[in-house]
């Protein structure tokens, strides 16, 4: 369906499904550590650190806790958005990571995290769920499972 209505987000779709934004031969890491990204989803979701620590012991994957916050488990972001995120697409997201990958220098992890933030923000709680396995490279949790 993807190869038919949008062509152009096939290759972005196979390297975000694989966990990754370039083929195997080229360099091309997010440089986005796994702490930073615990303390993005407590940001994305309002929900204090230590929260999220017994949600992952207990659920054993963060993009699962996300879900499970953003879902209404314990707590949901409620903003007021003057005009609501648009809603994510492959190629949005994929140049967005991109991006984040090629942040260098001062201020760049703070950059960082304004950026996953606001994708983690914009998301539903399924993509949210995916966006997070993505950005912690570990989609192979649940790959067979839905």
């Amino acid at each position: 369906a993807i190869f038919h209505h949008a062509p152009e987000d096939v290759l972005p779709a196979a390297y975000l499904t694989s966990g990754r934004l370039t083929p195997p031969f080229v360099p091309g890491e997010l440089g986005f550590a796994g702490k930073s990204l615990s303390e993005a989803v407590a940001r994305a979701t309002d929900t204090k650190r230590a929260k999220i620590s017994e949600k992952y012991r207990t659920m054993g994957d963060l993009g699962s806790v996300v879900e499970d916050l953003l879902s209404g488990g314990d707590a949901r972001l409620r903003q007021t958005y003057i005009s609501p995120p648009e809603a994510l697409t492959i190629r949005h997201v994929y140049s967005e990571l991109k991006r984040v990958s090629k942040l260098e220098g001062k201020n760049s992890m703070s950059n960082k995290m304004e950026t996953v933030l606001a994708l983690l923000r914009a998301a539903s709680p399924t993509e949210a769920k995916f966006l997070t396995r993505t950005i912690g490279q570990n989609l192979r949790i649940g790959a067979t499972l839905t």
